[in-house]
């Protein structure tokens, strides 16, 4: 047995340090390609339309509640065009509780066009907001509880918030 044990630990054959190097080298690549490949869409991308956004309460509007608020777009200078799967939605409340945030491409529910020019050609989610059209939020985005509620929307694949209003909703 002890002969055994030193034949075995006086054996030097395996790869070469340089060698061992190099392989190391490679697995940390491997490492920092995959995590940026994961990372990489978390990150924020491509560009934030140039758009005049405006939010403000909507007390006359009896058919959709007397807590909705309207959403109209003023104006677009350029960049990409407002579609309702890029823009999110938050409502904070006064104490800063998120009451509502939602893509508002992925919420038809919660949200109307004035004169409904929604068409099965064209889903809800690649509909666009244009300049002069207003898009109406419905009393169940806010809830039932009249107060001052800030309304943020965001361009989604920026992160960049677009418009940001505090309201009185009575």
């Amino acid at each position: 047995m002890k002969r055994l044990w030193k034949k075995i630990g006086k054996d030097e054959r395996g790869i070469s340090n340089a060698v061992g190097a190099l392989i190391m080298i490679g697995v940390a690549v491997v490492f920092v390609i995959a995590g940026v490949a994961i990372a990489g869409k978390y990150i924020p991308h491509g560009t934030t339309p140039v758009a005049t956004l405006n939010v403000k309460d909507d007390p006359c509007n009896v058919s959709l509640g007397p807590y909705s608020f309207d959403i109209i777009c003023e104006d677009h200078q350029g960049g990409p065009v407002l579609t309702l799967g890029n823009l999110r939605c938050v409502v904070l409340n006064a104490s800063n509780y998120v009451v509502y945030n939602r893509i508002i491409g992925n919420d038809p529910g919660h949200f109307k066009f004035p004169d409904d020019m929604y068409t099965a050609s064209k889903p809800w989610s690649q509909r666009e907001l244009a300049p002069g059209e207003t898009l109406y939020a419905l009393n169940t985005t806010v809830g039932s509880q009249p107060g001052t509620y800030t309304i943020k929307i965001i361009w989604v694949p920026t992160h960049k918030v677009l418009v940001q209003n505090t309201i009185q909703i009575n």
